[in-house]
């Protein structure tokens, strides 16, 4: 057979029927642009946040560096520098800690910064420039208005300064200085080198044969290297390659890194939502295009009568879906754009810290959106093909809307109802009718798991995770979870002036320290049983230095509570009894479990000591003291340091026999409990107390976690009901284009039937029966759907741990009266203008 090059006579063809029925084709376009919109919103908004996870977890960390070292000397900096794995070296030279009025909760860490290490923290002065004099200094523009300094070059800031608990005062010039980050764990300020190297000489001793008590002088390096694949194996290269081993060098990755490491619960769900936008997609383009097929049926069978093969009609229908692309892919790119960049800062606002944020449009995900979308309208339009390659002449000619296949009924005798006659129609083509319900019940589907997903969080949970009382107070360093946290910081003065404050009804102290447990060998060996059969809790953190100082020494760093009998009273028992009137006796402990949420671990309890064993511990004040354990249980991190030592637990002592052996009887938190609807005042007073009598002091309250609950249930409506909304509009426009197709290919259907005696009141009726019919079928897929997502994909709610899942339909149940009066509505309104024309016109048409 002889090839015809033809391809320019196929492509203009499509042109033309598609110039010719451009009314016909507008829902196709809008279908490609809504669904494209769906996928660019996708794309910009994972893009985005990906980029700003990055870069929140970057600033809150302090620095873009890939890996580093801690409190070395100068001759480990030049080992590691010229080491070929590593690209670039920077370090810093801690000098101190900066004091003083103002700066009381903002924790700001005086240093040298060598070249490139200031930009890698984020901490380059962007007026003025490093310091380079003796008495020069360089900081942020939040230390300065702290201070009470004018952000000008040139002027003095006078800075008390911490080195190792000498206490020193001087009075810089400011070289320069940036805007601050509230994010950030610290504040910097640079000081000049010599000024660095004469008040805090590097050690000639290593920090790690130290007690560990004094960091001046020691140098914090940051490197490079080539790529971020693998960090934790480069890493460990290094420095087995430069002879450090585990317990020598405090060494880490740069976290912000890992974030490129997608767990498997964020694959399922990213790749969920792009298998029902592509679902939704295909539903209503596939159906578009069968309807076109069905609509052009006569003049494909005359192009077959002329010698038109079918893979030249299925090319034909590939051009078309082609030209439509061409129109709606591009203008969904850009309304997708706007959607994702009103939608993103929703999103980034709830879920990090991020400040200025800004869209990604990078053209890679303008690339990923067209080609998913053009892979959907392919997809899509694959059927529709092979039906148009299939069509007979003679078959085309008379194509009147029937089904393709069917068997000849028997005659039953029964009473022609409108909804008889309405069921009739909609089982010509169920293909196209289930097309239409699974389309319009997406939205459905979608909009009952983000209520039954919102009504599962618990905001009472939420608070109480974070918060005991109606308030907490504590010292700026513990909430800002600073370098040095001061776990004493409400002292006994202030404890009973914060009784005393207006609206405070009841009051609560919690105290803690550092301890040790003591072991001995027959001890040792049990523990290194449990943690032999957990691996997954060694895997989570594995610093073998530990392990080995606790088979040498055989002791463990443990975080000692003292607390009161309401103190006592929020920790869950595992295992074991509290009685209070035995515990104040002061020869008592409670031991902490081990291993809650560590790689789906059971609490380990016992591990250390069970309940009635008896050990030695070694106290704050360095006294040791045998206790009998009373129970083991668990402590709500709210009033916990949110400190946790490796290999370490937690313990409770009664708070007298806590404060008897405490090196100072400050507390950690002072919990506070309002009056009846003294909330408000309570708050207020804690306002101005914290931030004039008591500035190194900070809370945090009820109120604060309702409203960061409140935007986040906000986030997920914004997000969730946008993307209902969306998919709402492509399951009413697959509804209303399979309608008006139906209805239009019937016209002279309907003009035969009122030409026997049919009323258009009867014909209305039909139509009316067959909306509501689509209405229930839409219904039930949408219950059906839901049902099977609440009890699958939302029991989890995303590993939220303020999530209980309630199953609910009501968002369905509540939508169906509206459901009904759209489907009906839409019929009577197409069948109102295709009708227009006399009956006999509508009989005389091909």
């Amino acid at each position: 057979m002889q090839k015809v090059r033809n391809k320019k006579v196929i492509r203009r063809i499509s042109l033309r029927m598609v110039r010719e029925g451009k009314g016909k084709y507008v829902p196709g376009v809008l279908a490609i642009l809504l669904t494209t919109v769906l996928f660019t919103a996708l794309f910009t908004i994972g893009g985005s946040l990906f980029g700003i996870y990055q870069d929140a977890a970057m600033r809150k960390i302090g620095s873009n560096s890939m890996a580093g070292v801690k409190f070395v000397q100068e001759g480990d900096y030049k080992k590691l520098s010229q080491d070929p794995a590593v690209t670039c070296a920077r370090y810093r030279v801690i000098l101190g800690r900066a004091e003083g009025d103002g700066l009381e909760k903002l924790h700001t860490e005086v240093s040298y910064a060598a070249e490139g290490e200031a930009a890698s923290m984020f901490c380059e002065p962007t007026v003025g420039r490093l310091p380079t004099g003796r008495q020069e200094a360089a900081t942020s523009t939040l230390v300065l208005q702290a201070l009470g300094v004018p952000c000008r070059i040139g002027e003095a800031v006078p800075l008390t300064i911490d080195i190792d608990g000498k206490k020193v005062q001087e009075k810089f010039i400011l070289s320069g200085y940036w805007e601050g980050d509230r994010v950030a764990s610290a504040q910097q300020c640079w000081v000049s080198e010599e000024y660095c190297r004469e008040m805090a000489p590097t050690p000639e001793v290593s920090f790690y044969e130290t007690e560990g008590t004094a960091y001046a002088g020691y140098w914090m390096v940051d490197f490079d290297f080539a790529d971020t694949w693998d960090l934790e194996g480069k890493l460990r290269s290094l420095l087995a390659r430069n002879g450090y081993g585990s317990n020598q060098v405090a060494a880490s990755v740069n976290s912000a890194y890992g974030i490129g490491s997608v767990d498997f619960g964020t694959m399922c769900m990213a790749s969920g939502l792009l298998c029902l936008i592509m679902f939704s997609g295909y539903l209503i383009i596939y159906n578009i295009f069968v309807l076109h097929v069905a609509g052009d049926i006569r003049s494909f069978g005359l192009l077959k009568t002329i010698g038109t093969t079918g893979r030249q009609l299925k090319r034909l229908v590939r051009c078309q879906a082609l030209l439509l692309s061409a129109v709606g892919i591009p203008a969904g790119l850009l309304l997708g754009a706007f959607l994702g960049k009103c939608l993103l800062p929703a999103v980034a606002g709830n879920l990090m810290d991020a400040v200025g944020v800004e869209v990604s449009l990078h053209p890679v995900i303008f690339l990923w959106a067209s080609c998913f979308s053009f892979l959907t309208v392919w997809i899509s339009s694959r059927r529709p093909c092979r039906l148009a390659s299939k069509v007979s002449p003679i078959e085309a000619a008379r194509y009147l809307d029937v089904p393709e296949k069917g068997k000849a009924g028997k005659r039953r005798k029964h009473k022609v109802t409108a909804l008889s006659f309405a069921w009739a129609n909609l089982r010509r083509s169920p293909r196209k009718v289930m097309v239409a319900a699974m389309s319009l019940s997406l939205s459905l589907v979608l909009l009952n798991s983000v209520y039954a997903l919102i009504h599962g969080f618990d905001m009472g949970q939420y608070v109480s995770t974070s918060l005991m009382g109606d308030a907490m107070v504590a010292d700026a360093s513990i909430l800002q979870r600073s370098f040095q946290p001061d776990t004493s910081g409400v002292t006994e003065e202030m404890q009973k002036s914060l009784e005393r404050l207006e609206g405070v009804a009841e009051s609560h102290c919690i105290y803690s320290d550092d301890s040790y447990l003591q072991f001995d060998a027959a001890s040792q060996e049990r523990v290194l049983g449990a943690i032999r059969e957990e691996t997954a809790y060694l895997e989570e953190s594995p610093e073998d230095g530990i392990l080995q100082y606790f088979l040498e020494e055989g002791i463990l760093g443990c975080q000692l509570y003292g607390m009161d009998a309401w103190g006592l009273r929020q920790i869950q028992v595992e295992k074991g009894n509290i009685d209070w009137e035995k515990f104040q006796t002061g020869d008592y402990i409670i031991l902490n479990t081990i291993g809650l949420g560590i790689g789906g671990a059971e609490p380990l309890m016992g591990m250390y000591y069970d309940v009635g064993d008896t050990f030695p511990m070694r106290l704050p004040d360095g006294t040791a003291k045998d206790y009998q354990v009373m129970a083991i249980g668990d402590i709500p991190f709210a009033m916990t340091s949110r400190f946790q030592y490796y290999l370490g637990t937690m313990a409770v002592l009664p708070e007298q026999e806590y404060l008897s052996h405490a090196k100072e009887p400050g507390a950690l938190f002072q919990v506070l409990m309002a009056g009846e609807g003294q909330e408000g005042r309570m708050e207020q007073s804690l306002e101005s107390y914290t931030g004039e009598e008591a500035p190194t002091l900070q809370y945090v309250s009820r109120k604060s976690y309702e409203k960061e609950f409140g935007d986040y249930i906000e986030m997920y409506w914004a997000v969730g009901g946008s993307l209902s909304f969306l998919l709402g509009l492509i399951g009413i426009l697959n509804f209303t284009n399979s309608m008006v197709t139906g209805i239009l290919s019937r016209r002279k259907e309907f003009a035969m039937m009122e030409a026997v005696g049919m009323t258009g009141k009867q014909q209305k009726a039909l139509l009316a029966w067959e909306g509501g019919m689509y209405a229930a079928l839409v219904s039930l897929c949408a219950l059906t759907a839901s049902a099977v997502v609440n009890v699958t994909l939302l029991k989890s709610g995303g590993g939220a741990w303020f999530y209980e899942n309630h199953f609910t339909i009501f968002p369905i149940v509540a939508c169906i009266p509206a459901l009904l009066a759209l489907s009906c509505a839409i019929p009577l309104v197409i069948y109102q203008k295709a009708m227009k024309q006399p009956v006999a016109e509508r009989l005389r048409e091909q």
